[in-house]
C-alpha cells in the first residue's frame, strides 16, 4: 500500500489530475458548507434516536457537535460522488503506468449511480448507529475508522475495479485481499479528516486505488503478468 501511496502522489504533477483536483476542492468546499447546514439544522430540530440522554448530551455540546458530525461526515459524502472524477484520473494513472491496458471500458452510467446512491445509504446507517458512542470520543473514533473503513475500502474497489473487470470478478478480489481492502478503507478515513488533506484525498486515494487493483490482478507496469493467475480480462 506504500508503493501505491508513493505512485498516487507522484502523479500529482500530472495536468489532468491537477485539473481534477481543481474541481474536487471545489466540491469538498461545497460539500462541507452544505453539510454543516444540514447537521446543524437537523441536530436542532431532532430528537436524535429518541434517546433523552444522549440528545441531552448533543445540546450541551452545541456547536461541537456540529463540527464533529459535520467533520466525521464529510469526507464520506464526498467519496460518495468519486464517479465525478474516477475516470480521468484512473485513465492519466493507467497512461502513465499501465499503458499496455489500452482504454478502459469504464463503469456503466447506472452502477456507478447506483453504487453512489447505496454507498450514501450505508453511510448513513452505519453513522446513525455509530451516534450513540458519540458522548465517548475516543470509542466514537475507533468505531468510526473501523465500520467507515469497511465502506470506503468496498467502494474505492468496486468502481475502480468494475471500470475494466466484470462484477464477479470483482467481488472475487474483494473476498481475496479483504485484509488489504480494510486497511485501505482505514487509511482512507483517517487521511480525509485531516485538515486541507480532506479536501484532495479523494483524488489521491483514487490514484492508490487504481495500482493497488492493477497489482490483484497481476498486472505490472511492464504488461507482464504472474502465470498462476487467470487471463486478464481486458
Amino acid at each position: 500500500m506504500v508503493k501505491a501511496l508513493l505512485r498516487a502522489l507522484g502523479q500529482l504533477d500530472d495536468p489532468t489530475v491537477q485539473k481534477v483536483l481543481g474541481g474536487a476542492f471545489l466540491l469538498a468546499v461545497s460539500s462541507f458548507a452544505l453539510l454543516w447546514w444540514l447537521v446543524g439544522s437537523w441536530l436542532l430540530s431532532t430528537s436524535l434516536l429518541q434517546i433523552a440522554w444522549l440528545d441531552t448530551a448533543i445540546d450541551a455540546l452545541g456547536g461541537i457537535a456540529t463540527l464533529l458530525l459535520t467533520w466525521f461526515l464529510f469526507p464520506l459524502l464526498v467519496s460518495s460522488l468519486i464517479g465525478l472524477f474516477l475516470e480521468p484520473v484512473a485513465g492519466a494513472v493507467e497512461r502513465r503506468h499501465y499503458p499496455h491496458l489500452g482504454p478502459a471500458a469504464g463503469v456503466p452510467f447506472w452502477t456507478g449511480v447506483w453504487s453512489g446512491v447505496r454507498f450514501l445509504l450505508l453511510v448513513i446507517v452505519v453513522n446513525a448507529v455509530l451516534l450513540v458512542l458519540l458522548v465517548v470520543p475516543p470509542v466514537y473514533a475507533v468505531g468510526y475508522y473501523l465500520l467507515n473503513g469497511v465502506l470506503l475500502g468496498r467502494e474505492y474497489a468496486e468502481l475502480v475495479a468494475l471500470r475494466r473487470a466484470p462484477l464477479d470478478e470483482v467481488r472475487a478480489l474483494r473476498r481475496e485481499h479483504g485484509l488489504a481492502l480494510l486497511a485501505f478503507g482505514v487509511f482512507a478515513a483517517f487521511v480525509a479528516t485531516l485538515p486541507i488533506v480532506n479536501l484532495v484525498a479523494p483524488v489521491v486515494l483514487t490514484a492508490m486505488m487504481v495500482h493497488l487493483v492493477a497489482g490483484w490482478r497481476g498486472q505490472d507496469r511492464s504488461g507482464e503478468r504472474d502465470p498462476s493467475l487467470p487471463p486478464a480480462l481486458p
